[in-house]
């Protein structure tokens, strides 16, 4: 009993020790910033507020279209995804593709079959670390 007693109290002690250590690292980056970016979307010369949206009659390969390699430069985006256009998720998504296409393809330059990658493939599908929701 007496060395549970021992262990909590370390572990108390440890504790409030790394929540004054965190309040003061954070206390001390907020007041040495050395600079800051504030971008307004409607106003910002890149983006000039532009926004990503589906047409009406677009053509129906246009995602294969944009993914299409040139050469061994590979595209990949939100324009370039099938099932989350517009979206950081089909951003995502999009540049797993285009890693993939380009793993393949340095694989075949090099004379190494694709297929001993299957596994690397699958388990590659349940690797995606987030869901973006657009509540």
């Amino acid at each position: 009993m007496a060395a549970e007693e021992k262990n909590r109290a370390v572990a108390v002690a440890m504790n409030a020790e790394i929540r004054r250590t965190k309040a003061r690292l954070i206390e001390e980056l907020a007041l040495n910033k050395v600079q800051y970016l504030v971008s307004r979307w409607g106003t910002d010369p890149d983006s000039l507020g532009s926004y990503s949206c589906d047409l009406v009659g677009k053509l129906a390969d246009l995602y294969e279209r944009f993914r299409t390699p040139v050469d061994n430069l590979y595209f990949a985006g939100e324009a370039a995804s099938v099932d989350h256009s517009g979206s950081v998720l089909g951003a995502y998504t999009s540049g797993i593709l285009a890693a993939e296409d380009c793993r393949r393809h340095i694989l075949l330059q090099h004379g190494i079959s694709d297929r001993f990658q299957i596994v690397l493939r699958e388990a590659m599908s349940e690797m995606i670390p987030f869901q973006i929701s657009r509540m």
